[in-house]
């Protein structure tokens, strides 16, 4: 959150929380799911494994890839504080 332009951090605070609350709400649906699927015997257990084994893997991808830099000179003038002095 702390790449977010000033503007965009609320934004940018729903994102990463929607994202978090999906993964709670999804996480035991598809175990549950691959559970039934694969007989409800061990097999389907290994298949939920599997699954999740294969979410953490591409999570951490997703983390470990290079971010942008951010630019060094700013896009917009700074905006006066206050009425000019003078």
């Amino acid at each position: 959150m702390t790449a977010a332009p000033p503007d965009r951090i609320a934004t940018a605070g729903s994102i990463v929380q929607l994202a978090r609350s999906l993964g709670f709400a999804m996480g035991p649906a598809v175990a549950t799911a691959a559970w039934a699927l694969g007989g409800r015997a061990e097999a389907g257990t290994r298949i939920g494994l599997g699954i999740a084994a294969l979410a953490a893997f591409a999570a951490v991808l997703l983390l470990a890839r290079p971010r942008p830099a951010a630019p060094l000179v700013p896009s917009e003038p700074p905006v006066p504080a206050g009425p000019p002095i003078g």
